[in-house]
């Protein structure tokens, strides 16, 4: 019949979303790559958002559900 079972349902504006997550990911990545040892994830999280031109807290979202940065409530329970 043809089908084709690859088809991709996700709408425009879900497609550029996820283009733009995978973009801060990988800016952030080559960003810490780059940067210093002594920099922060945060200063990173700062330089990219104004990149992008989104919050800093998005991007912090984003970076926690790829598993690039850990949240700070789970490192202060591991510590504990």
């Amino acid at each position: 019949m043809g089908e084709n079972f690859n088809y991709d349902f996700r709408t425009p504006l879900q497609k550029q979303q996820d283009e733009r997550k995978k973009n801060i990911i990988a800016m952030f990545a080559d960003f810490r790559a780059k940067a210093p040892a002594e920099t922060s994830d945060s200063r990173i999280m700062l330089a990219v958002s104004q990149r992008v031109g989104c919050t800093q807290q998005n991007v912090r979202v984003i970076l926690i559900k790829a598993g690039l940065i850990t949240p700070k409530k789970r490192r202060a329970a591991v510590r504990k």
